[in-house]
This record gives C-alpha cells, sequence and structure tokens, in this order.
C-alpha cells in the first residue's frame, strides 16, 4: 500500500510539473521510482545509505533471505542512470556487492547544518541543563535529580553526569549492550545516569528478527535492578530538543554497527560532546577530523565501560 501510494503521488507531481530527473532513496521510494522512470522515459538517480551486505546474519534466516532479494532488487536488478553513495565505504559496497560500472558511482556524502548544530554558549547551556535535571525530577522523583538541584551540597556530590543515547531500538543500534555496561559504570560513578531517547510502543516480540525490542530492553533493565539509573524518553520529533539533550549530556554512548554516513554521530560531534561509538561503516572516514571520540572495534559492553572511562577521566 505505502508504494502504490507513493506511485500515485508520484504520477500527480510529474503531470502537474513536467518533471524530468527522479531523485529517490533506499529504500522505501526505489520500487515506485524505478516504474515511473520506465513510465515516463525519466532519468533516475538512486541516492543508497546503505548496503547490509553480511550483516544479514544477524537476522533470523526468513529476514535475512528478504533482505537479500529486496536489496538486490532495488540496487541491482532495477537499473538506474546514476548511484549517489553517502560515502565512500557505501559506494565501495555498492561495488563489491552489485558489481555496478564506477562510471554510474559518485561520492555525495549528507549535508550537516554546520549553523544548527553548535555548541551553545557557556550560560545558555548551564540553564538547559539545569531546566533538563528539572524536566526529569518531574517525571521521575528520583533523588539522583533532587541532589543534582540541591544548593547545600559541593559541585562534586551533586553535579550528574548523563550519558545520553538516542535512535533506534534494532539489534543493529546494540542498545542492550550500553544496558550490559551500566553495572560496570555506576559503582565508578555514582552520579552517572543514562537517559535513552527511543521507541517505547514497539511490539513484544519479532518472529522475523533477533530485534531487540522497548520490551525486551526494559526486561533487561528490571533484571539488572538499573530502574533507578536510567530514565527512558519516548523519541522527540524536534531537532531542537534532539540538540538540547545532547547540550546536557557529558557523553553519547552510541554503539551502532550500521552507520554509512552516521548522522546521529556527525551531530554529537558538531556539538563537541563526548562520543563512544563503533568503528564500523562509512563514519569511519566521514568523522576523521573529531578527536573527542572512543572508537571500538568489537562492539561489546566492556568496550563501552572502557570508553566512558577513557572520555570521563
Amino acid at each position: 500500500m505505502h508504494w502504490i501510494n507513493m506511485w500515485i503521488q508520484g504520477n500527480k507531481l510529474i503531470k502537474k510539473y513536467h518533471i524530468d530527473l527522479i531523485h529517490t532513496s533506499t529504500y522505501s521510494a526505489a520500487l515506485p521510482a524505478w516504474i515511473l522512470q520506465y513510465q515516463y522515459n525519466i532519468a533516475n538517480i538512486l541516492h543508497v545509505h546503505e548496503v547490509y551486505g553480511e550483516l544479514r546474519h544477524r537476522f533470523l534466516w526468513i529476514k535475512a533471505y528478504c533482505n537479500k532479494r529486496f536489496e538486490k532488487l532495488v540496487i541491482w536488478l532495477l537499473p538506474r542512470d546514476s548511484y549517489h553513495c553517502v560515502s565512500r565505504y557505501t559506494l565501495n559496497s555498492v561495488r563489491t556487492h552489485y558489481n555496478l560500472p564506477d562510471e554510474k558511482l559518485y561520492l555525495i556524502t549528507n549535508p550537516i547544518d554546520e549553523k544548527f548544530w553548535k555548541p551553545y554558549d557557556t550560560g545558555q547551556g548551564q540553564e538547559i541543563r539545569i531546566s533538563k535535571i528539572k524536566e526529569l525530577w518531574i517525571m521521575d522523583h528520583k533523588l539522583w535529580y533532587l541532589r543534582a538541584l540541591t544548593p547545600t551540597l559541593s559541585k562534586h556530590e551533586r553535579e550528574p553526569i548523563i550519558g545520553l543515547y538516542y535512535g533506534r531500538t534494532g539489534v543493529e543500534k546494540w542498545l542492550q549492550l550500553y544496558i550490559q555496561a551500566l553495572p560496570d559504570i555506576v559503582p565508578q560513578y555514582p552520579n552517572f545516569h543514562a537517559v535513552i531517547i527511543a521507541p517505547t510502543d514497539e511490539p513484544q516480540s519479532n518472529r522475523w528478527s533477533k530485534r531487540q525490542t522497548s520490551h525486551t530492553l526494559h526486561s533487561q533493565i528490571k533484571q539488572l535492578w538499573l530502574e533507578d539509573h536510567i530514565t527512558w524518553l519516548a523519541p522527540v520529533h524536534n531537532k531542537q530538543q534532539i540538540k538540547d539533550w545532547i547540550s546536557v549530556s557529558d557523553i553519547v554512548i552510541l554503539p551502532s554497527l550500521t552507520e554509512w554516513f552516521g548522522y546521529a554521530m556527525h551531530e554529537v560531534a558538531m556539538m563537541n560532546k563526548k562520543l563512544v561509538t563503533a568503528s564500523v561503516g562509512g563514519q569511519i572516514e566521514t568523522l576523521s577530523w573529531y578527536n573527542n571520540i572512543y572508537w571500538m572495534s568489537q562492539v561489546t559492553s566492556d568496550e563501552i565501560i572502557e570508553g566512558v572511562q577513557t572520555l570521563l577521566q
């Protein structure tokens, strides 16, 4: 139904505006765009974000098979005039897996709004930090936040250490590893508190993949007795709110396995925040300019612990 709606809307736009070029992206719009390409004899450019390749083994076999066939359909079996790849890693993945001719492959990295994603000045940043701590106190009523707002305690005693995660909860994002690391992080940093901004309404199970749903992750939090050290927030769709949460964080943990460009990582880097992430995909090249970062080679809970220790010392 989604593809049919996109095809219908595409027909309307082409007839109304006499469009000469379709620029689509992997994966949701690629199929209707290809149909429109031949229907109206229009040039078609495919913007390739990611090629999963061997990462499919992390899915159960049915989803792995479907993913492989659909990816092959979109990128290889439905020919395009050219392919724009978001990183050199993506370009080489397309070249390796699907043997497309080099003259059709172009490296065009995604844009980042440098004027927006920049640190607040000291005064404004402190105001936002206090405001967010109060907001967390109102939601959770935990003593941790009350300590942070108590002026009679020394700065060391009351200053919280906020470790932020934001994004999806799929197995490829490996949020579960951050949760597994917390029982070792908290004793070393008693004021450490994890703020997780991720979906909270996913189904309790997924028969097609080894996906970590919010339900299984919440169960993991309870089993590890971490309720007092984690605040789980629903996703925010306003980039200003994301910027504020990055701003108030002392460290950001994004142990993702599938970053072909790394939008979230770039946002953190532009805000000049400490970042623990995986040395995978295109972000190794696109973030090569940033130094305040701990690269994980194996992406394990032990590496997350080591990353937090290294960046917070």
